[in-house]
């Protein structure tokens, strides 16, 4: 009977694991300019020839941007930065959001100034013919070429985004971002489909916010991480088990169990076992404990006889993850 459960096991582990097994595993990037995790109140000007509404789609991601539930950012609203700049035309004439940015800010306690605008939004459709061809019988021994007119759309769509320092009123950060799609469609296949340039703007404008939220504030990002399955030493029916139940949990994204399963497999196999210390680590990786991942992935590399590109990988990962995470969480102290 337990033979019978042991070949069990094994057939098991071969139909799930016989393909490379992986794990998605969610890690803290830290945002690209530093500098933005000391200047926590901003705000957003209206932005030159921004007709598809990219200024708002900024103050509307950078308002709803939370980490770990708290707001990143402090955003000053628009439409009391609108009331101030109408006052002071009043009184003073002299403040306008196109010309004394820095002296708005000022005046409205902003510490940073994010700017920009619209340089190219531009469209364009191109005609032509494809050749082809319809069988006049059914072995198709004589045959009939026809053309059918095709377009080629292209939209692209180019924003300048800049960010002043309000108290020293240098550009601390100005980039180009660019979006193209491009693609052809013939009156055979789907003609009437084809989006409308206002689409596609609006897609690449949502694209050009997301892209430049990543700049400013640290994002979560998620990567596939390779596990390993071939015990590679002798293992016990209770060994194998333990290593299929904690793979099998790892898969279905029950961390913690598969830190108690293979923790235990661990110790059954007196650290000897690189696949069990790297699979180890891997959870360990995943419940964010990076320095324990790093002692487990040194361990394992320790036990291997000749080079593993797997262990190798993490090895060099774990010192970039440590060093963002770190990054990150300095940035977040700065909130």
């Amino acid at each position: 009977m337990e033979t019978l459960k042991f070949i069990l096991v094994i057939f098991l582990f071969l139909s799930i694991y016989s393909c490379s097994t992986t794990t998605k595993i969610k890690y803290l990037d830290p945002a690209q300019i530093g500098e933005m995790s000391r200047l926590k109140r901003i705000s957003v000007e209206e932005f030159k020839n921004d007709t598809l509404g990219l200024a708002s789609k900024i103050e509307e991601k950078i308002d709803q941007k939370k980490i770990n539930g708290k707001a990143y950012f402090t955003l000053l609203n628009r439409d009391n930065i609108d009331e101030i700049i109408a006052e002071q035309r009043r009184q003073y004439s002299g403040i306008t959001t196109d010309e004394n940015p820095v002296e708005l800010g000022q005046l409205i306690a902003s510490q940073a100034f994010i700017t920009g605008r619209i340089y190219s939004k531009t469209y364009s459709d191109k005609i032509s013919y494809q050749t082809r061809q319809k069988c006049l019988d059914k072995k198709c021994n004589h045959i009939r070429k026809y053309r059918v007119k095709c377009i080629r759309r292209s939209v692209q769509l180019g924003a300048n985004i800049k960010i002043i320092k309000i108290e020293t009123s240098k550009i601390i950060f100005t980039h180009n971002y660019e979006k193209n799609n491009s693609w052809l469609t013939c009156r055979d296949q789907y003609y009437d489909s084809i989006s409308e340039p206002e689409e596609v703007w609006a897609r690449q404008t949502n694209q050009i916010a997301n892209e430049f939220i990543r700049e400013i504030t640290p994002t979560f990002s998620y990567r596939e991480i390779k596990l390993l399955d071939n015990p590679k030493i002798n293992y016990s029916n209770k060994e194998e088990k333990l290593l299929v139940k904690g793979l099998d949990f790892i898969k279905k994204e029950k961390i913690e169990k598969a830190d108690k399963v293979l923790s235990k497999l661990v110790f059954e196999t007196k650290s000897q076992c690189f696949v069990a210390l790297y699979n180890l680590g891997v959870v360990k990786e995943s419940q964010a404990e990076y320095v324990k991942a790093k002692q487990l992935y040194i361990l394992t590399n320790a036990l291997l006889k000749s080079s593993n590109d797997t262990v190798n990988e993490a090895l060099e990962r774990i010192n970039i993850v440590i060093y963002n995470n770190d990054k990150a969480q300095k940035q977040l102290r700065n909130n």
